[in-house]
């Protein structure tokens, strides 16, 4: 048969196997994902006449599904095949593929909530004594080569991770931080956001102490979500809930990402001071722990109305910054609009709205007269924005 399998009324089986066969997957291997829900049960069965038997017809989109857990699973290109089935149905559902809501779940459950809860707890019962000799083990203990996040914190802190680990105990307490400046200068610099008080954007620095970008309002929405397991806020929030969860972190991250590479272009590697914030984690079990974030984050923007629009402002500036820095790219690469598009050109127009008008007179004469250069301008905003899909569609 075609390698190819058409995707428009289902597949049979055999059709499924045989492109399973292809891509290096046997008919053991896809009984074994059917088994685990990584792939969506048949719809319907198809009779082949009397005597005959039937098929069973799988819904369509189910051969893409495959050729992704394949791509996962056995792609010979892979240098680490991804054989846990429970990652898989994590990395296929935050793809937007057809898992069901309880594989996500037991994934939740198992690497990410269940060792958060009895980690909180053991932190709880702690004695003062104990306490100090945690805070020296996280804080000189070597590192590996993937730290995880306190790891990470480590390297911004340096010499102040003992401060930041009795931080951490204090939030574990239920003591709210939002009233100590310094508590919050200590989270931004363990988060990597300290550099947004010298970088500026907009003719201003990110992070001020009168414009602070951890918002106390923020903290102090999370706090109450925090009290009580969070095993019990994952089993409160229903599937819509968690799904707008996923949808969220990945417009934060589409926007940033896009926004980190503006970022480098005009400021070289440090960006705009925004740290780990501005990208976006592979690992399914920090892709985890940002979508719960952001479905608590969902669940206090619904009951505070500060955060709602902290919310509001942060989306339409990252998705308008997105959807527009294809020009930017395009610019470097056709003459006349070179400097025109330039980061440099671009920051400095943005912090002066008066000019503004005046930038876009010049782009638009500047495609009127030059209509070669026009036309390679607009191939190259296409070429651009396809670069773009194609790196951002990878994060997730």
């Amino acid at each position: 048969m075609n390698e190819y399998v058409t995707d428009e009324d289902g597949h049979t089986k055999r059709e499924l196997l045989e492109l399973g066969r292809q891509l290096g997957a046997s008919e053991k291997q896809f009984d074994r994902w059917r088994r685990a829900q990584l792939l969506p049960p048949p719809i319907s069965h198809r009779s082949l006449g009397r005597g005959k038997g039937s098929v069973s017809i799988y819904p369509p989109g189910t051969s893409k599904q495959l050729r992704r857990l394949c791509e996962l699973h056995c792609a010979p290109s892979l240098i680490k095949k991804e054989r846990r089935l429970l990652f898989l149905a994590w990395k296929l559902w935050w793809e937007g593929y057809d898992i069901p809501a309880l594989r996500v779940r037991e994934f939740l459950a198992k690497h990410v909530v269940n060792s958060f809860d009895s980690d909180v707890e053991a932190a709880r019962a702690m004695s003062p004594e104990q306490r100090q000799v945690t805070v020296h083990e996280l804080a000189t203990k070597p590192l590996g080569r993937h730290p995880g996040p306190l790891g990470k914190a480590r390297g911004h802190l340096r010499g102040n991770m003992r401060d930041f680990l009795a931080l951490l105990f204090t939030m574990v307490d239920g003591n709210v931080i939002t009233s100590d400046p310094e508590s919050l200068r200590l989270l931004e610099k363990a988060s990597g956001l300290e550099r947004g008080r010298t970088d500026t954007w907009c003719g201003q620095p990110l992070l001020t102490d009168e414009k602070n970008h951890i918002p106390d309002t923020i903290v102090a929405a999370l706090m109450p979500l925090l009290d009580g397991s969070l095993t019990q806020r994952v089993e409160q929030m229903s599937d819509a809930e968690l799904c707008e969860a996923r949808q969220t972190a990945q417009r934060w991250w589409n926007g940033v990402t896009v926004m980190a590479r503006f970022g480098r272009d005009a400021r070289g590697k440090g960006g705009f001071g925004l740290g780990d914030f501005l990208y976006a984690p592979s690992n399914p079990r920090e892709q985890a722990a940002w979508c719960l974030m952001f479905g608590m984050l969902n669940e206090a923007a619904t009951n505070n109305s500060a955060v709602a629009d902290i919310f509001r402002t942060f989306f339409t500036a990252l998705e308008t910054f997105a959807a527009n820095y294809p020009l930017v790219e395009a610019g470097r690469e056709v003459e006349p609009f070179r400097e025109l598009l330039s980061p440099a050109r671009i920051e400095q127009v943005t912090a002066d709205p008066d000019k503004m008008p005046e930038h876009l007179r010049e782009i638009r004469r500047t495609r009127f007269h030059k209509p070669d250069a026009a036309e390679a301008f607009t191939r190259a905003i296409v070429a651009a924005q396809k670069r773009l899909d194609d790196k951002t569609k990878g994060n997730f």
